[in-house]
């Protein structure tokens, strides 16, 4: 059994998490305790096998450092929060997107604002609300990867690349996504006009 060190005690108050979100990884390999910390609902382990660039033994439940990579905390909270899931498509560019957002009534709006990807004429073709949504979409995305194209695009006066474009029709889009989705016993639909801007 291993004891936080009062250097990772310090780290942890820093980013506004403690001792009790810490989970004792000793010995452990990274399937098991990531097990644990998701049973215990731990955020962080510590005694785990020491990261290669600053010997560092605490670690997200993804595996990544948590001292080197103090920001993964956010990705983390994305890939486990309940979001919606959605699929939208653009016309011009051909493109299908699949993302995640807290507000789906408004993200019409939003990509079209941004003019995501280079374009300004998206539309959400269907959604679902999704547990674990930032996972859900990774799945998908790693299903399509041979169809993933990038494009750059202004925001905020900085240019910025669109990652979660496919080049590929809806209806596949539509198929694999559903398919990952069944897994979790949930599907894509096509949300009613109150819903949308």
């Amino acid at each position: 059994m291993a004891k936080l060190t009062g250097e990772q005690i310090r780290f942890l108050t820093s980013i506004g998490l403690s001792e009790s979100d810490a989970f004792d990884g000793t010995g452990l390999n990274r399937a098991t305790y990531k097990l644990g910390m998701l049973r215990e609902d731990k955020l962080v382990a510590f005694g785990v096998i020491a990261c290669g660039k600053g010997g560092h033994t605490l670690r997200w439940r993804s595996g990544h450092c948590a001292q080197c990579n103090p920001l993964h905390r956010v990705f983390q909270e994305r890939y486990e929060t309940s979001q919606w899931l959605y699929l939208a498509y653009s016309r011009n560019g051909t493109f299908v997107k699949i993302g995640i957002t807290k507000n789906i009534s408004k993200r019409t709006t939003t990509l079209c604002d941004q003019a995501y990807g280079g374009y300004a004429d998206w539309s959400i073709l269907s959604a679902v609300e999704a547990s674990q949504a930032g996972e859900v979409e990774h799945e998908i995305h790693s299903a399509l990867i041979k169809y993933r194209r990038f494009s750059g695009y202004w925001k905020n006066y900085q240019m910025q690349v669109a990652g979660e474009l496919f080049n590929c029709s809806v209806s596949h889009a539509l198929l694999i996504a559903n398919k990952i989705l069944a897994r979790r016993n949930l599907k894509l639909f096509v949300l009613p006009a109150e819903f949308m801007e």
